[in-house]
């Protein structure tokens, strides 16, 4: 203004109309090349000349969309259960008529005390299809006791992390007719993320199973912390 003032406001609808006419060129190169040379927030700086087979603009855009506190299109997950194929692979088999358990304690109208494995994002691969260890870890609060008729009794629950992005992965909350049946949806769900397992080490059920499964590599050791506060105890 006459004062030497910046007019913020005027300045911004004048870049903003600028770009409305730019989005109707034929090109995408047209918006583009306008946000790169006049950015009006600091990532549009560094969008490249260089071609691209996608429309960059629109890509961040929709990111935006996907990533608002607002939208719920990536809060899907896969709900279903872990089988055995005919090879003898692990495999996990969606089903869309399962509900998983996010709330405790439950009430009455709960009438699927088992729940299911609810998987937020597939294990991470590499080029070889395989998945490097150490990515993956589990925790379990483990139930050793069978019997599922009484909704006011522990659940079991099953977490696996992402220790690259601190991530919850999968999710296994129920309680199993038969102990043995959880344990056993939780040892499918560590080989298939390569993950290795804590567990309360006061329930002896999940070590028994696994040690017939031949599968105690799963378990991590006990963490040096909780051995030392043992020693302290002299336990």
């Amino acid at each position: 203004d006459a004062n030497g003032n910046t007019m913020v406001e005027k300045a911004k609808q004048f870049f903003e109309d600028r770009r409305k006419a730019k989005e109707k060129a034929s090109s995408k190169k047209a918006i583009e090349g306008e946000m790169m040379n006049y950015p009006m927030k600091p990532s549009e700086m560094f969008l490249t000349k260089h071609s691209s087979k996608f429309p960059i603009v629109d890509i961040k855009s929709r990111l935006r969309d996907l990533t608002s506190s607002g939208n719920t299109e990536l809060k899907h997950t896969i709900k279903g259960l872990y089988a055995i194929n005919e090879q003898g692979t692990i495999v996990f088999q969606e089903d869309k008529k399962l509900i998983p358990i996010h709330d405790y304690p439950l009430s009455k109208e709960h009438v699927n005390l088992e729940g299911c494995v609810e998987i937020f994002e597939p294990p991470i691969r590499n080029a070889e299809g395989n998945i490097p260890s150490g990515i993956y870890v589990a925790a379990l609060d483990p139930v050793d006791d069978d019997g599922n008729e009484d909704y006011t009794r522990s659940l079991q629950s099953t977490f696996i992390m992402n220790l690259l992005t601190d991530k919850i992965v999968a999710e296994y909350t129920g309680r199993t007719k038969f102990a043995k049946d959880y344990y056993e949806q939780v040892r499918r769900m560590l080989i298939d993320y390569n993950a290795t397992l804590l567990y309360e080490n006061q329930k002896k059920g999940i070590f028994t199973y696994f040690d017939q499964k031949n599968c105690l590599w799963l378990m991590e050791d006990t963490p040096k912390q909780l051995k030392d506060m043992d020693l302290q105890r002299g336990n």
